[in-house]
């Protein structure tokens, strides 16, 4: 993913995140499923999980609906 696609609103989070997990999580806000974000990022389904559990904890979140309520 290139910086052209980047989503602002993750702007804010860069310094919690990894840039996969920015990564990861710029594919939640754009609705696509783990194994959509899989998929796209070349990664398994597992990894994917991986990288949301560890956002979630990172940002205090408790459900990828509030990551992705944070877009809107």
């Amino acid at each position: 993913m290139n910086s052209a696609d980047r989503i602002p609103i993750l702007s804010d989070l860069n310094p919690a995140l990894t840039t996969r997990e920015q990564e990861v999580a710029e594919l939640v806000l754009r609705s696509l499923t783990n194994r959509e974000i899989a998929k796209a990022l070349k990664i398994s389904e597992h990894t994917v999980e991986s990288h949301m559990t560890s956002i979630l904890n990172r940002l205090g979140f408790r459900s990828r609906w509030q990551l992705a309520n944070l877009s809107g």
